[in-house]
């Protein structure tokens, strides 16, 4: 909301209660914001290609999930950080190895 209205975190949060909800339902009424814009490049996209295709689509098909890919990113920024904790508790030797090793599954060396 904060980006919808040009307004930081601190500025939303002193606006009073009744005016936040009033925003909110708003946001209900007339989507604004990421979602929103989503939605449109789908439709968009969703058009291109039907005029183009044989087989057409429909926009779910062009529709990202963003939640899901937050979701899924932040985990594997959690799982990376748990790798380089792994990789902090062995010694120099241990790292280097599994680096070594690492790499040879990566290059196929």
């Amino acid at each position: 909301m904060g980006l919808a209205l040009h307004k930081t975190i601190a500025e939303i949060r002193e606006l009073p209660a009744t005016e936040f909800r009033r925003w909110q339902i708003y946001e209900m009424i007339e989507p604004f914001g990421f979602p929103d814009r989503e939605y449109r490049t789908a439709a968009m996209l969703t058009m291109t290609h039907n005029v183009n295709a044989k087989k057409p689509k429909k926009i779910k098909e062009f529709y990202r999930d963003m939640p899901r890919e937050i979701v899924a990113a932040v985990q594997r920024e959690i799982s990376s950080l748990e790798y380089l904790d792994r990789l902090e508790e062995m010694t120099p030797e241990q790292r280097r190895e599994h680096i070594r090793q690492k790499a040879r599954s990566i290059f196929g060396a």
